[in-house]
């Protein structure tokens, strides 16, 4: 199976506080960052994608991982959402969404960040999207003929500024020296002190 090289850039966070952003460990917000990684002929990825700082010619790793190209089957709507509005978790709804969107990539699966050359922190994302449903609520009137109003909740898409992201399972965050501060996730919440030692709370009453 033949891969292709593609130069790709990861923007700088967007300023659009209007828009619902996923997860943005992977955009700076003074710098863009430059990457590369590889391509099937059908646009799927391949391997270890690697972003790099650019200053003054001189490239620093900032971030290496994985990503996947969307399909049905990785969108997820939200359980109130998908209550009141049934629509909304369709193969068609889901399809219409990815058809839409110029960016088909997400972040998936392992993600290593870097920091003035050493390790900083590493990422776990599963292989589900949240779609980007956003609920809101507009006055109708209840006939033509009448002047009497009532709420109607509306369901609207908002299109990602940024590339999509799977969710987060797990969270490990190290020191400069290289020793694990955190691993947080779903059900987890460890902390270590300054020699990786794990601090043990005592437990909560119940």
């Amino acid at each position: 199976m033949p891969v292709f090289l593609v130069v790709d850039t990861l923007h700088q966070k967007s300023t659009d506080e209007n828009a619902r952003e996923t997860i943005n460990f992977f955009y700076n917000p003074s710098v863009d960052l430059i990457g590369y990684g590889y391509k099937d002929a059908k646009g799927n990825p391949f391997g270890v994608w690697k972003y790099y700082m650019v200053t003054k010619d001189n490239y620093q790793l900032s971030c290496e991982g994985y990503y996947r190209q969307l399909t049905p089957d990785n969108l997820v709507v939200e359980p109130g959402i998908n209550k009141q509005f049934p629509v909304s978790n369709t193969l068609s709804a889901k399809e219409n969404f990815i058809n839409s969107l110029s960016d088909k990539l997400f972040f998936t699966g392992e993600w290593r960040f870097y920091e003035e050359g050493h390790l900083e922190k590493i990422i776990q994302l599963d292989d589900k999207v949240k779609l980007p449903y956003q609920q809101s609520v507009r006055l109708v009137s209840q006939s033509v003929a009448s002047q009497e109003e009532q709420l109607s909740n509306q369901l609207n898409i908002l299109m990602p500024v940024n590339r999509l992201t799977g969710n987060l399972a797990v969270y490990v965050h190290f020191s400069n020296e290289g020793f694990v501060e955190s691993i947080l996730s779903e059900n987890i919440r460890w902390k270590f002190d300054a020699k990786g030692k794990p601090v043990i709370e005592p437990l909560p009453e119940l």
